[in-house]
């Protein structure tokens, strides 16, 4: 047997699998129980412990995957999950695909995927075009945005340094009696100030 023969059977096996329903999942809230997955029964009067007709399946052996298929995504690659463009080095494009993991940021997300299509390897949880040309955009968005706000705020910066240019012009036009009545104030003030 195959991958590919594998990963058929995998898919019949996993058609007729019922949905393994722990017991009493229906009687409690959402989040105490029923989505923690199943829990072997271990009660004394448990009818799906003792089997009974009609209490539900229980998880068996018969119900797994073939050896070859496990592990494998459905298009038989092994995930392997990446988190910088340097671990893309090591995969082999023909058995493995990667999964860029959720700590990653956008940035390096880009480097990730420009590596992974110059070098044909298949991303499993994004599709890499569309992601790019979407961050792409995204980001000169905010780069147009950014410029005209520094631009805004450098126009408003020229127009304080104006104002106070000639506040200090006005200031400084003063008639030579009051420049003279303001000398002698200071001088005052310096003499007092010893005392």
């Amino acid at each position: 047997m195959n991958v590919s023969e594998a990963l058929k059977l995998r898919r019949a096996i996993k058609a007729r699998k019922p949905h393994f329903r722990m017991s009493k999942s229906d009687k409690h809230g959402r989040g105490e129980i029923r989505g923690k997955g199943w829990r072997k029964p271990r009660g004394r009067h448990s009818k799906l412990r003792r089997k009974l007709k009609g209490h539900g399946r229980r998880p068996a052996a018969g119900f797994g995957s073939p050896r070859l298929a496990r592990g494998r995504d459905r298009n038989g690659l092994i995930p392997v999950i990446v988190k910088n463009p340097d671990k893309l080095s090591s995969i082999d494009p023909k058995s493995q695909s990667i999964v860029i993991a959720a700590s990653v940021g956008a940035k390096k997300r880009i480097e990730i995927l420009k590596r992974a299509i110059k070098d044909k390897i298949q991303a499993s949880n994004i599709a890499p075009k569309a992601f790019m040309d979407g961050l792409v955009k995204g980001f000169e968005e905010r780069r147009e945005v950014r410029q005209q706000r520094k631009k805004e705020k450098g126009e408003k910066k020229a127009e304080e340094k104006k104002k106070k240019t000639i506040e200090e012009k006005v200031k400084g036009e003063q008639s030579p009696d009051e420049k003279r009545m303001a000398e002698i104030e200071e001088q005052n003030r310096v003499l007092t100030r010893g005392e």
